[in-house]
């Protein structure tokens, strides 16, 4: 056998075994105890439906233990908004995550303002939380806003308020309570 018939003949083994190692890759669970949340979609916001309103993330969380918070949540989230009324403009922030918790078809994710546009650097270090309801077509979105002086909490976030104009949100569930657990063990009880 040549050099090159061995050379061609180790490539295209490769080449098989990437495109068979590959689709398992692609649709294997995450491990046990992580979370994530990912996508990004224009929102309706209803003061000024005219405007532009985008929110993207890719947030993650892994759990160790048996309580509702995660040990570890890490990730980056961008919001945007495009004025288009009286006073047109633009003003985003990125933010780092420091939390992610799931459930089935939800998410709230918290984030520190690390980065933002020149109109909205009196936001950077302030944390902002948001949710998300993964209802597959038409998810929706909630949103602390500016909370003031007050310090929100990690972890907190309204309920899902906004729709989805179009885009699409993905909640990974940890599932870190296993399967068959009760979203309320109360109502099993009463």
């Amino acid at each position: 056998m040549s050099k090159l018939t061995r050379t061609t003949t180790t490539v295209l083994v490769t080449l098989a075994a990437a495109a068979v190692i590959a689709p398992t890759a692609a649709s294997a669970k995450p491990p046990a105890g992580t979370a994530s949340l990912r996508g990004s979609a224009h929102l309706i916001f209803p003061p000024t439906p005219d405007d532009e309103v985008n929110f993207t993330v890719d947030a993650h969380s892994r759990y160790a233990g048996s309580g509702p918070f995660p040990s570890e949540s890490w990730g980056t989230a961008r919001v945007s908004h495009v004025f288009t009324g009286e006073h047109p403009g633009e003003i985003w922030y990125a933010l780092a995550v420091d939390c992610l918790m799931t459930g089935p078809d939800t998410a709230t994710v918290t984030g520190v303002v690390t980065t933002a546009s020149p109109d909205g650097q009196s936001l950077i270090g302030t944390r902002l939380g948001f949710s998300v309801a993964d209802t597959g077509r038409h998810d929706t979105v909630g949103f602390t806003g500016v909370q003031g002086t007050a310090e929100l909490p990690k972890c907190m976030a309204p309920a899902a308020f906004f729709q989805v104009r179009d885009g699409d949100y993905r909640v990974t569930d940890a599932n870190h309570w296993g399967t068959g657990m009760s979203a309320s063990p109360i109502a099993e009880q009463g």
